[in-house]
């Protein structure tokens, strides 16, 4: 399952970043700064009212614009990014609807196909057996032109249950190795080797937090973001850390043992806000929210010593928001 979820989140990343976090625990919808975009949110509109409009003219779509109203239509309607989960689930469906020799899909045929996906949402929330539950976000794709139809898929995620923490937490049992993605460590290490590290769990928590639904603010896409940093952990030296750092680094001396044991309480410190997320905030450019991080955990070696550096990519983009509450699958 986590395999496939993280098969879907690099496919859909070329679509959209997940909704993560904002610059205030206590007052997320105050302290953002979305770009909200009146004229993309105007346009989602006008295309779902032509659907119930008995007037309208037969119009044509591109197949780039199939594909942008199914996923603004669907996403705007029905999901809530920002909202608590503890559980995801994941699924794929396919579509099809007639093309012509211009490869222009009739509106006709693209709202039979749009009413499928919705219902196909709505079977899927059905069936899914948490009390409490929503979609956190779909994405339609281009699967192939074939003999005068156009063939589509949607990837749709479902989170599940409910947790009250920002990004969550680590547990009791959370002691991961640092780097080389050794997996957990201490008397867990022999179920969990050569899985992934602690960089990879910090990550996965902070682009997918489970905060509680922001009041009349609801995420509904994040185009590609187009702001991306690199940065050092030792450029953020911070004394209250575990590792005297904001995020991780360890300076070793001799030969490498292996990759130091990071306790849940040192993990912990990384999603508080004297850690990563401090970070976060101050590469924030003006205009941008943050979308996305990747933790890549390296060695270096460096004989009569050897580095063990989470290095961090951060991703910031524009995040078009509505007031709108998401409708009822």
């Amino acid at each position: 399952m986590k395999k496939y979820f993280l098969l879907t989140i690099i496919i859909l990343m070329a679509v959209l970043v997940i909704f993560s976090c904002s610059k205030s625990f206590d007052s997320i919808a105050d302290q953002t700064t979305p770009i909200m975009e009146n004229l993309t949110e105007q346009k989602i509109v006008d295309f779902l009212a032509r659907f119930d409009s008995p007037l309208k003219e037969e119009e044509m779509y591109t197949i780039e614009e199939v594909i942008w109203y199914s996923t603004a239509g669907l996403n705007y309607t029905y999901a809530i990014y920002d909202s608590a989960y503890v559980y995801d689930y994941c699924d794929t469906s396919y579509f099809s609807m007639d093309i012509d020799g211009n490869e222009l899909v009739a509106e006709t045929d693209l709202q039979a196909a749009y009413d499928k996906m919705a219902d196909t949402l709505s079977a899927r929330y059905d069936a899914l057996q948490d009390n409490i539950k929503h979609l956190i976000y779909c994405a339609v794709y281009q699967d192939r032109v074939y003999n005068g139809e156009l063939y589509v898929g949607m990837i749709f995620v479902f989170g599940g249950g409910y947790t009250g923490s920002f990004y969550g937490s680590f547990g009791q049992i959370d002691y991961w190795y640092a780097v080389m993605d050794y997996g957990k460590c201490d008397q867990y290490a022999p179920a969990f080797y050569g899985v992934k590290d602690a960089g990879d769990e910090i990550a996965y928590k902070i682009n997918f937090p489970n905060t509680d639904n922001i009041p009349n603010y609801r995420v509904y896409s994040i185009p590609a973001s187009d702001y991306i940093i690199e940065v050092d952990p030792q450029d953020y030296q911070y004394v209250g850390s575990p590792s005297g750092f904001r995020a991780y680094y360890y300076l070793g001396n001799g030969n490498w043992p292996g990759p130091q044991c990071l306790s849940p309480a040192h993990l912990n410190f990384y999603l508080s806000s004297n850690g990563i997320y401090y970070i976060l905030v101050d590469n924030e450019p003006y205009g941008y929210d943050f979308t996305w991080i990747s933790i890549q955990g390296d060695l270096l070696p460096i004989y009569p010593w050897y580095e063990e550096v989470h290095w961090m990519t951060i991703t910031y983009g524009e995040i078009n928001a509505t007031q709108v509450p998401a409708e009822e699958l």
